[in-house]
C-alpha cells in the first residue's frame, strides 16, 4: 500500500494523526468545519485548560520538506503551534513541534538572506511569499518534542 498522491488526503491526514495524539495526552483536540486562515486544530489541556492554536503541515514525501506562505512570519503568540508531520509509508508519523516564535525567527532570518542576494540576471528579488521549511540539524530537537505543548 503506498500513501495518497491526493494533497487534501494528505493535509487531512496529518490533521487527525495529531489530533489523535493530542487526545492521547490529554488534551481535547477540535477540528474547525469550516477551512479557518489561522490554525488547524484547537487543542486545550484536560489538565491545565491552557489553550492552543495548532497549525499542521503535512508532507508525504522522502525529504522533510514543507511550503508555506510567508504567513507564520507574523503570526506569532506563546499559545501558537506549528506541527509539521512527516507521513511514513506504513509507520507512525513524525511530528515537529515548533513554537510560532521559534519557526517565525527561522523563516524570516532565512529569507532575508535570501533576499539581499541578487538574482543571477543582476536585478533585486521579489518576494513571492512562498516559503519552504525544512527540517535541519538544529530542529531535530523538536522531533515529536510533545513536552512543548505541557508548559
Amino acid at each position: 500500500m503506498s500513501l495518497t498522491k491526493d494533497k487534501n488526503g494528505i493535509d487531512y491526514s496529518g490533521q487527525y494523526f495529531v489530533a489523535a495524539e493530542l487526545e492521547r495526552r490529554d488534551f481535547t483536540a477540535a477540528l474547525p468545519l469550516s477551512n479557518t486562515q489561522d490554525f488547524d486544530i484547537l487543542a486545550i489541556s484536560r489538565l491545565t485548560n491552557k489553550q492552543y492554536a495548532i497549525q499542521v503541515k503535512t508532507t508525504a514525501a522522502g525529504i522533510l520538506q514543507w511550503i508555506m506562505t510567508s504567513k507564520p512570519e507574523t503570526i506569532k503568540g506563546d499559545n501558537i503551534i506549528y506541527i509539521f508531520v512527516h507521513l511514513n509509508e506504513l509507520g507512525t508519523p513524525d511530528f515537529y513541534i515548533i513554537p510560532s516564535t521559534i519557526l517565525a525567527d527561522s523563516i524570516r532570518d532565512k529569507y532575508s538572506k535570501l533576499s539581499a542576494k541578487p538574482r543571477k540576471d543582476g536585478k533585486p528579488r521579489t518576494d513571492s511569499g512562498v516559503r519552504t521549511f525544512i527540517i535541519r540539524s538544529d530542529f531535530e530537537m523538536y522531533k515529536n518534542a510533545w513536552h512543548i505543548l505541557e508548559n
